[in-house]
């Protein structure tokens, strides 16, 4: 039905310095639970954990489509059908809306997408996800780490 181009996440951190905030939280906690716990385990995983964070934050965000259709909503490869989703929310971020969608899906409950205010077809795609979804304000405030995340710009 509607097809529209989107973005994977907001920021392009590639050569931010943002990325080096991460590291250097992630070292310090590192060596923090070492200090306190001397465990090589614990602190192993706070290291992989760190540069983990650091390797997914570094990707550039991917240009997505979201099609909208009578069974479903696709973003990018992802196909969620409407039995699944319990709502949807819109936080305007500025220049650029952020879109969210709710699920009942224990492993990911939430999925982003951002377009541009100015773009073409977000009206229509505005009308059409609340033909389909009912439209919650609380859903932008239930997910604590993705807003923690945005907040400190590097979500």
């Amino acid at each position: 039905m509607l097809k529209i181009p989107a973005r994977s996440k907001l920021l392009n951190l590639q050569n931010s310095v943002k990325l080096y905030y991460i590291l250097a939280i992630g070292a310090f906690i590192t060596i923090l639970t070492f200090v306190l716990y001397r465990d090589f385990v614990v602190s192993g995983t706070m290291l992989i954990s760190t540069l983990a964070a650091f390797f997914i934050t570094s990707r550039p965000p991917l240009k997505i489509v979201i099609e909208i259709e009578e069974d479903g909503i696709s973003i990018g490869d992802e196909k969620i059908k409407w039995e699944i989703c319990s709502g949807w929310c819109l936080s305007d971020l500025g220049s650029t809306l952020e879109f969210t969608v709710q699920t009942t899906q224990i492993t990911q409950q939430f999925y982003y997408y951002y377009i541009d205010t100015n773009q073409p077809g977000v009206s229509e795609l505005i009308s059409l996800l609340s033909s389909y979804l009912p439209y919650s304000e609380e859903i932008a405030s239930k997910n604590i780490v993705h807003t923690a995340l945005r907040i400190l710009g590097i979500r």
